[in-house]
């Protein structure tokens, strides 16, 4: 696919003409040229800052126009370029994954998080009955929300390209619909729901990237509220860049998304099973196992057959580990190493 090329000349003087005789005093180039040019010339380390800074001015343009014109797809090149540049940056360390299920695409926005707070919301149903001190109460289930606060840096030289990826975060919040016609007239009718699959990459010196948020696959997601907050004033400082050709895009973005996450196995929580002796294991029903919800292994032991829960042969476990113990009491015991039995589970 051949790249969307820019009459620089043109451009300039459509924007701020006066800037044309520094552009050409510069000996920077001229006619039709790609955003990749634009780009080396905006980094190029033996231009000084002014020289620098014309280029980044001038690019912004260009990257207007393109969009303007329908040419706003990035080449997998400028993607990847684009995404550097943004990594880069000091404060955007590391990088928010989000992708959506129903068209196969993803964005990556580096940045560094700010908070992060997960809620689960056990569910009782509870009954009053005449005579009883406390009411019937049945299990419904535990919902999971989460609230994520991500901020991303955007300092001048990427701050359009930043625009457009967070641009692009705001589509990934709206459904898929089938087209209704030639004319694209109505919306058609709806496909498939904004469903999204978030993750956090952290990027660690010398290792592989590892993910913080739901462990190697992220989480399953229907956002219910989206935040962006892009303009803040702090004193006389007001986190804006000011485009010569008329108005402003923000340097520093924070962002906040919420929603409930999916329990994508369709039994969350913990499985008992006996085999023919009534020996008993445990484990925690989720594709993650023990290392549920983070991606960590926990400090409670889980089995995942009847010998490693009874201390057999087959496992090795020594006397007086929790698997030994519960097959020595002849319980299914919950117990803390520390203080003893703390509960007993029926069978």
């Amino acid at each position: 696919m051949a790249k969307p090329k820019v009459n620089i000349e043109t451009l300039i003087k459509e924007n701020d003409e006066r800037q044309l005789e520094v552009w050409l005093e510069y000996g920077f180039p001229t006619g039709k040229k790609t955003l990749t040019v634009l780009e080396d010339l905006a980094q190029e380390p033996k231009h000084n800052f002014e020289q620098r800074g014309l280029a980044r001015m001038v690019l912004g343009w260009a990257q207007v126009k393109l969009a303007n014109d329908g040419h706003g797809n990035q080449t997998p090149e400028e993607r990847l370029a684009s995404l550097r540049s943004i990594g880069d940056k000091q404060g955007n360390k590391d990088t928010l994954r989000v992708q959506y299920l129903a068209i196969g695409k993803s964005i990556d926005l580096p940045g560094h998080l700010m908070h992060f707070k997960d809620d689960y919301s056990p569910k009782w149903k509870a009954e009053e009955v005449y005579g009883r001190m406390d009411p019937i109460i049945t299990y419904q289930g535990t919902p999971r929300k989460v609230t994520i606060g991500w901020e991303v840096d955007a300092p001048d030289e990427v701050s359009a390209i930043v625009a457009g990826r967070v641009g692009d975060l705001i589509k990934f919040l709206y459904p898929v619909y089938e087209d209704s016609g030639p004319s694209h007239a109505g919306t058609g009718t709806m496909t498939a729901a904004p469903l999204l699959r978030i993750s956090m990459v952290t990027n660690r010196v010398g290792k592989k990237p590892s993910s913080f948020m739901g462990g190697n696959t992220g989480f399953l997601i229907a956002v219910d509220s989206f935040d962006i907050e892009k303009y803040t004033a702090s004193g006389e400082k007001f986190d804006v860049k000011r485009l010569p050709a008329g108005g402003i895009l923000p340097i520093k973005y924070t962002i906040t998304i919420g929603g409930t996450v999916f329990h994508e196995d369709a039994k969350p929580g913990w499985v008992w099973t006996k085999d023919s002796k009534n020996a008993v294991s445990v484990s925690f029903g989720t594709k993650m196992g023990a290392r549920y919800p983070y991606g960590q292994r926990g400090a409670v032991d889980t089995y995942r057959t009847p010998e490693q829960a009874t201390g057999g042969a087959k496992t090795g476990l020594p006397k007086g580990s929790p698997g030994a113990q519960a097959d020595e009491v002849g319980t299914d015991s919950v117990l803390d190493p520390l203080a003893g039995t703390v509960g007993i589970l029926a069978p």
